[in-house]
């Protein structure tokens, strides 16, 4: 984990400073934080709420600072499904979660236009892929670089997105 970040989450993982949901709209002061990062958190939102998080998401942010995401991209899913023959067990995890406990359910799906628009819904105006093995502050691995074995190819499973608040 990279010690510049406060690190929250609904259960009490090691390096967790804050046990909370992330999509409480009293997360944070408004405009108290420069960066939010959520890899692989807006996928357990339940659908009708991925809106009102994102708004929260935007008031919590600086002027200029910085959303960056990271979800399952569902296009990649539907390429790695195809290509491995139609086969459910191989897309099971990044469409479905690892319900391994009841936070690890996926309730939404994305992909780079539906969370592009649902980004400038909140109000972001500049929405633009991020790459994390080059992005000079992420300086940790996650779900963001996570690929997929696609039969003669890996596929990277993740959508990363990040926003600008203006």
């Amino acid at each position: 984990m990279d010690p510049n970040f406060i690190n929250i989450d609904v259960y009490p993982y090691p390096n967790v400073h804050f046990v909370r949901d992330v999509t409480s709209p009293r997360l944070w002061k408004e405009e108290g934080a420069d960066v939010i990062y959520a890899s692989h958190v807006l996928e357990h939102v339940e659908r009708s709420r991925v809106q009102s998080t994102l708004d929260s998401w935007h008031r919590i942010l600086r002027v200029g600072g910085l959303l960056r995401l990271s979800v399952p991209d569902f296009d990649a899913i539907v390429e790695i499904y195809t290509k491995r023959g139609n086969d459910i067990e191989t897309i099971a995890l990044p469409l479905m979660g690892g319900q391994l406990n009841q936070a690890d359910f996926h309730y939404a799906i994305f992909n780079r236009a539906s969370l592009a628009d649902a980004l400038h819904k909140s109000g972001f105006a500049v929405v633009r892929a991020w790459d994390p093995k080059n992005c000079n502050d992420h300086i940790f691995d996650d779900y963001s670089i996570l690929e997929f074995d696609a039969g003669e190819k890996k596929i990277p499973i993740s959508l990363n997105l990040e926003a600008i608040k203006s």
